[in-house]
C-alpha cells in the first residue's frame, strides 16, 4: 500500500513538472524581451505596411512579411526598454521586483495588433492536464500603439480581462468614452482639444468658408466629426449650411474628458 501511494505521488509530482508546455503550433515571439516579476507588453509598429502575399492555402502559411522600416516607432520601443532598465537599476522605485517587457511588431494592420495582444494575453503555453498551469501570470499591461484604430480594436478585445492599454500617440476622441473603453488610458491629449483649438482659430480671423479633409479610418472621422461639431458650437457654421460643409457627417456627440 505504501509503494502504490509513493508510486501515484511520484506520477502527480512528474505530471505537475510536465502540466505547461509550448503551443503545437509556432508561437509569436516578441521582437525585444527580457523577463521579470512584473511583464509589460508593448505593441509597436516598427513598418508601415504588409508584403502583399496570397496565400496558396496548400500548406500552413508563414509569419506575414513587412516593409518599410519606421524608425520612429522603433525608438519609442527602445525607449520602453530602456524606461524598464532604469527602473530596475533604482531600487527605490521596485524594491527588490524586477520589471521585463515583451514587444511586438504590428507592421501597422490591426490583425497583427490583435495577434500580438492575443500572445500577450494567452502567454506561449498551454495545459496539457486537467490541472491549471503552475506558473501565474505576471503580465499587466498593453504600451502602444500609435495609431487609433489598432488601439480600438486592442483595447475592444481584451477588454474583459481588465487589462489596461495605455497609448502614447492615439489621439481619436472617441477613445474617451469610458464606457466603450473603461481599460484605456493615453499620454498625449485627445483630438477635442485640438479641435477646439482649430475652431477658435476659424472664429478669430473670420473665415466664412472651410474646407476639411480627413483620412478614412476611426482617427479621421472622429476627428473630423469633432472639428464639425466644434466650429458648430463657436457658432460659426450651422449643418444645414452647405457652402461651409457640402457633405453631411452624421456622428455621434464627442464627450467631455
Amino acid at each position: 500500500m505504501i509503494a502504490v501511494t509513493l508510486v501515484l505521488l511520484a506520477v502527480f509530482v512528474k505530471a505537475e513538472d510536465t502540466i505547461c508546455k509550448m503551443l503545437q503550433t509556432q508561437p509569436d515571439e516578441p521582437l525585444f524581451a527580457k523577463d521579470g516579476d512584473i511583464i509589460i507588453g508593448g505593441i509597436f509598429s516598427f513598418h508601415n505596411s504588409i508584403a502583399d502575399e496570397k496565400p496558396m492555402f496548400k500548406e500552413m502559411p508563414g509569419p506575414y512579411k513587412c516593409k518599410d522600416f519606421n524608425i520612429k516607432e522603433f525608438l519609442f520601443a527602445k525607449t520602453m526598454a530602456f524606461a524598464a532598465e532604469e527602473i530596475n537599476n533604482n531600487s527605490n522605485i521596485l524594491p527588490g521586483i524586477s520589471m521585463g517587457y515583451k514587444i511586438y511588431d504590428d507592421c501597422s494592420s490591426v490583425p497583427l495588433a490583435m495577434k500580438a495582444a492575443m500572445a500577450l494575453v494567452n502567454g506561449l503555453e498551454k495545459s496539457v492536464t486537467n490541472f491549471s498551469c503552475t506558473k501565474p501570470s505576471n503580465f499587466y499591461a498593453i504600451i502602444g500603439m500609435s495609431d487609433s484604430t489598432p488601439t480600438i480594436a486592442v483595447t475592444t478585445s481584451i477588454r474583459s480581462y481588465h487589462i489596461p492599454v495605455i497609448s502614447y500617440y492615439s489621439t481619436c476622441a472617441c477613445l474617451s468614452k469610458k464606457l466603450d473603453f473603461p481599460t484605456f488610458f493615453r499620454t498625449i491629449p485627445s483630438d477635442y482639444h485640438q479641435s477646439k483649438a482649430l475652431a477658435q482659430l476659424v472664429k478669430h480671423f473670420g473665415w466664412t468658408w472651410l474646407g476639411a479633409l480627413s483620412s478614412d479610418n476611426d482617427y479621421g472621422k472622429a476627428g473630423i466629426a469633432a472639428f464639425i461639431e466644434a466650429v458648430q458650437k463657436e457658432g460659426l457654421f450651422r449643418r444645414s449650411d452647405k457652402r461651409a460643409f457640402p457633405s453631411e457627417c452624421h456622428q455621434p456627440s464627442v464627450d467631455r474628458k
